[in-house]
């Protein structure tokens, strides 16, 4: 269940949300409003619709005007921020991944539907098309900025090669359309990041058929390893310890025959550093449909969202039968070593995994 302290923070976001979007409903009617009269198919500036609204509102009384709506708006995002201070998953993956205030505020967006569905019918109002029931680039812009100027500014943090579209926080919406609009086009949350957000620690199903997170409770004197092995694994712990300021470490190679302990040497190093072990299966995982390409995201999402241990076993699945590396795991390869945590991989005794490893730090 969603803790309390993330229940609430989420709550008072979207406390906030809800007034940026009464504030663009405001502003949208406004605009109809002029259109209507003699300003017909002239320019209408963002002054003009809140002059608007805040006149409607100053006549009518008890009715919020665009100024009203954006004070309270800014003073509940302050006081949330101050209040929280990045102890909740929101803010700690906008620390994780420097996420600007705007690219948090667009990961909120993404995240409302998923906690209530009444976001739907919100943004399709706002799209002006019921068939778009998702954040789109042009609705983020208007919500988060002020005026045409910043929303210029704003549109750097939604392009493809932007964080949150290169890192797959957040995922594009594919158009029916041959030549849709930047603007109109859409995005969503992959369901890892949906439910990591709301506290919730899940494997994504690219993983889950073929890894388990564990606890791991194996000490060094549980290790079926003669003394002096154990001394060396244990003094691999000092290369590790980079892994707290950000360093990529080494990948560790354990190679030994099936019940010499390799898994349990993974897990002893993994509970002296302080992490779970994620025990991931390449032989389940070539066995299934998913791309390796989805896995790959998967994985590097999640050891960011979850700082663990990476433990790799049947790694003969690396290689085809004449022992010859898989074109589509050199990517696998390459990635392993943006990993922040141990990455260990388990072989055979005659395992080509030197070719692979070429130009990788490895032990």
């Amino acid at each position: 269940r969603m803790n309390n302290n993330n229940r609430e923070y989420i709550n008072s976001e979207l406390a906030r949300l809800d007034l940026l979007i009464h504030r663009e409903i405001l502003r949208l009617r406004a605009c109809y409003q002029l259109c209507l009269d003699e300003f017909r198919g002239l320019y209408i500036s963002d002054q003009q619709v809140d002059s608007l609204i805040n006149q409607f509102a100053a006549e009518k009384g008890g009715h919020p005007g665009i100024n009203e709506l954006t004070e309270k708006a800014e003073l509940l995002c302050n006081s949330n921020r101050e209040k929280y201070q990045g102890s909740t998953p929101l803010l700690k993956v906008a620390k994780e991944f420097d996420l600007s205030p705007f690219e948090q505020d667009v990961l909120l967006l993404a995240l409302a539907p998923e906690i209530n569905l009444k976001y739907e019918t919100l943004y399709a109002y706002l799209n002006n098309d019921v068939t778009r029931k998702y954040p789109t680039c042009n609705l983020a812009l208007h919500l988060f900025s002020s005026d045409t100027t910043e929303r210029m500014s704003l549109r750097k943090y939604l392009l493809p090669e932007a964080t949150l579209f290169r890192y797959g926080l957040i995922k594009p919406v594919q158009s029916s359309q041959a030549h849709p609009s930047w603007l109109a086009g859409g995005f969503f949350l992959l369901p890892m990041v949906t439910h990591h957000l709301q506290g919730f620690a899940t494997l994504p199903t690219s993983l889950a058929h073929c890894a388990v997170m564990t606890i791991p409770e194996t000490k060094w004197e549980d290790l079926p390893l003669s003394q002096e092995l154990g001394m060396v694994l244990r003094r691999s712990l000092t290369v590790f310890k980079q892994v707290q300021s950000g360093k990529h470490s080494p990948i560790l190679i354990f190679e030994g025959h099936y019940g010499s302990g390799r898994s349990m040497a993974a897990g002893a190093l993994c509970r002296e550093i302080g992490l779970p072990m994620l025990h991931i299966n390449m032989e389940a995982l070539r066995a299934s449909a998913e791309p390796i390409t989805k896995f790959i995201q998967n994985l590097l999402i999640l050891q960011r969202f979850q700082p663990s241990g990476v433990y790799i076993d049947h790694c003969a699945a690396f290689f085809d039968k004449e022992g010859n590396l898989l074109p589509d795991y050199f990517n696998v390869m390459n990635n392993l070593v943006r990993l922040k945590g141990p990455v260990i991989l388990a072989c055979t005794p005659g395992t080509r995994w030197h070719e692979p490893m070429k130009g990788q730090r490895h032990i």
